[in-house]
């Protein structure tokens, strides 16, 4: 599905692009993957309903569902997951991401 380019974000991480960072920001990102294994400081950059592309294969767009599909419950467990990380999971399940 394409989106308008009226209604397109632009900002860190929109459409799945990449997070840089220079200079200072970039120096505390390395210290930062030393700790948590993962640039935080980039991850705080991105939107936590930012935009992401849809890579479903053509077949898969084709398809309808029905409405009234059942409900499902989902089990998330985390450990030692940085919090903004934790947060980026919230839109995708309550279905606010799309």
């Amino acid at each position: 599905m394409q989106v308008p380019a009226s209604k397109r974000r632009y900002g860190p991480g929109e459409d799945g692009a990449a997070v840089y960072l220079e200079g200072d920001e970039w120096e505390k990102g390395q210290e930062q993957l030393k700790t948590f294994f993962m640039n935080v400081l980039a991850s705080d950059k991105v939107s936590l309903d930012r935009s992401i592309p849809d890579s479903r294969p053509s077949e898969c767009l084709s398809l309808s569902y029905p409405s009234d599909l059942p409900t499902a419950s989902v089990v998330i467990v985390f450990a030692n997951e940085f919090f903004s990380c934790k947060l980026f999971t919230y839109p995708f399940f309550t279905g606010s991401a799309c």
